[in-house]
């Protein structure tokens, strides 16, 4: 670039040929953006997982070899979520996943409908009866923008199992419908909790599910395993969702906080913290890390933060 600059001071050099050199240097710039915007959007070599940095809320993007692209949760804001897909080389989504209609779950999908292509949309069972009339408004909206562009929606219950490609299925935890009615005075229990397998890999989800959707989880699950590699910890780590018992079940070897810094909640809780370090998992922090990068290797995660 000092040479290009350099070159183009010269008094010496004749107008044509700096005219000449301009046009070849900017279609070289051209050539160079539009090959890493190509390499972006190859599928990876292996399994990734990003766990994105959107404050106090939750947004993970799941990209497979075979050029699956699956967005769980969208944060509070839309742009903001949209900007950092662009930025992954992300054109369309095969699955988007929303764990329950709370803002800072819901608020960054309906952006992102509105801008990339999506195949299938997934929600879990919800009792919305008791919950105050905005939040209603916005999941219709979330609704009626599916229908409008003629998405797939697919709803599922405790249980069922979605096959996504020959290496990747999801596994449905939460919710049971027939348990639901007991826990509808508080939507973050109705969250989707499921668990993505990939070849010999499990990740769990569980959205912001607290204390007593764990608790039926257990009692519903004994014996099933629910073990993963990756939890994605409950409610940013609120005091309300640590419950060790499910974490020992769970037993994970990395454990994802998605929470903003700073936050008046002043997530994650110190409970939560105690019990992730006696069942000695590992703990990353969206607010002090940034985005988190996993990409599986072999049997083991390399893990990148953003800072």
């Amino acid at each position: 670039m000092i040479i290009s600059i350099h070159f183009l001071t010269k008094t010496n050099v004749d107008q044509k040929v700096k005219t000449k050199f301009v046009l070849s240097l900017i279609a070289l710039l051209i050539l160079v953006v539009f090959t890493y915007q190509f390499l972006l959007s190859l599928p990876p070599k292996n399994l990734s997982i990003t766990f994105f940095n959107v404050g106090n809320g939750d947004a993970c993007l799941v990209r497979t070899p075979e050029g699956h692209d699956i967005l769980i949760d969208g944060g509070p804001e839309g742009k903001n979520i949209v900007k950092k897909l662009h930025l992954k080389g992300v054109k369309k989504l095969n699955l988007v996943i929303l764990s329950h209609p709370h803002s800072d779950h819901i608020g960054g999908l309906i952006e992102v409908l509105n801008e990339i292509p999506v195949n299938l949309v997934l929600v879990g069972s919800l009792d919305l009866s008791e919950c105050d009339h905005s939040l209603i408004d916005k999941y219709n909206s979330f609704l009626e923008i599916i229908r409008n562009k003629n998405i797939n929606i697919k709803c599922i219950k405790s249980k069922d199992i979605l096959n996504i490609s020959s290496k990747l299925s999801l596994f449905s935890i939460w919710p049971d419908p027939d348990k639901i009615s007991f826990l509808k005075s508080n939507l973050n229990n109705q969250s989707l909790v499921f668990l993505l397998r990939y070849a010999n890999k499990r990740i769990l989800f569980t959205g912001d599910v607290e204390i007593e959707a764990q608790k039926e989880i257990l009692n519903d699950f004994k014996n099933l395993s629910i073990n993963a590699d990756i939890l994605k910890v409950p409610h940013q780590g609120s005091k309300n969702a640590n419950f060790y018992p499910f974490l020992k079940a769970v037993l994970p070897k990395i454990s994802i906080i998605s929470v903003g810094l700073h936050n008046k909640h002043n997530h994650p809780s110190d409970e939560i913290i105690k019990s992730l370090k006696k069942i000695n998992c590992p703990i990353f922090r969206t607010d002090k890390m940034g985005d988190i990068n996993l990409i599986a290797i072999n049997n083991n995660w390399k893990i990148s933060t953003e800072r």
